[in-house]
């Protein structure tokens, strides 16, 4: 591996190791919701294209936000089987069963010429069916059992070395498959075998199946990318573009905080 490849992939492993043992902590305690939003945050892409800006140039990185973009529309069919799977058999069935799905997605689509509107469709199309088709299970109190002070450092690092295992491979095939690389769903496969394997398959669905809507902000900000870096220059692009990404997802917080039974002080 070339000496500048490094620096990016250990910056993505570190980053997507700590979010996701992060979600895995504020989904026991705060719940689903909130995990699901701190785990649908750009931590994998986001330093992925900011390292890449420093060497592409703004048309290659407006073509890999596009198979981006492309791929992006397989996350949903990831999370629908994922849903159903969960509570029905054990961790490993479960993702093995959603990596199928976007897989199988991804290469389907990959058979066909896309233009941006014809992807924008794809994730509109994808988004729509699959959000009518998941069903989040009802979880009530999440009660985890004691951890072990190595626990979370062991996490955190075997969630880096799946990370860059997989980018690494992506790395190997080219540059045609970048941009797919940038957003295989390795931040939510890990959190998917740590919920189901810590609290089990019904807070794991609950947590995998509400970051459809989150997710709307992450396509949101790839296609910000798609459409600005060439007019408007990468950097600018990837500033609006990160933007894009906080900003719905500080809406969804606060209007998932809007419907929480408000607690009244004794005085």
């Amino acid at each position: 591996m070339p000496d500048g490849i490094w620096l990016p992939l250990l910056v993505r492993m570190v980053a997507t190791g700590l979010v996701v043992v992060t979600a895995t902590v504020v989904a026991e305690r705060a719940g689903p919701m909130l995990g699901a939003l701190l785990a649908s945050l750009p931590v994998a892409a986001g330093p992925g294209y900011v390292f890449l800006a420093f060497e592409a140039s703004p048309d290659f990185i407006a073509a890999s936000a596009l198979m981006s973009l492309l791929a992006n529309a397989a996350i949903p069919p990831f999370l629908l089987v994922f849903t159903r799977l969960a509570s029905r058999t054990n961790a490993w069935a479960a993702l093995a069963g959603a990596l199928a799905a976007w897989f199988g997605a991804v290469l389907l689509m990959r058979l066909f010429e896309w233009s941006t509107a014809g992807v924008v469709a794809a994730n509109v199309v994808s988004y729509a069916a699959c959000g009518a088709l998941i069903r989040v299970p009802p979880v009530g109190n999440i009660v985890g059992a004691p951890r072990r002070w190595y626990e979370l450092p062991l996490r955190a690092v075997l969630v880096g070395l799946v990370v860059g295992g997989s980018v690494s491979m992506a790395n190997a095939l080219g540059p045609a498959i970048t941009g797919i690389g940038v957003v295989l769903p390795v931040a939510f496969s890990s959190l998917a075998v740590m919920l189901h394997l810590r609290l089990g398959g019904a807070v794991a669905a609950a947590t995998i199946g509400r970051a459809l809507t989150p997710m709307i902000g992450f396509a949101a900000a790839i296609l910000v990318v798609r459409l600005g870096a060439v007019p408007v220059g990468v950097w600018p692009a990837l500033g609006l573009a990160l933007l894009t990404s906080l900003l719905w997802s500080a809406a969804l917080l606060a209007w998932h905080r809007r419907g929480q039974p408000k607690v009244r002080r004794l005085r």
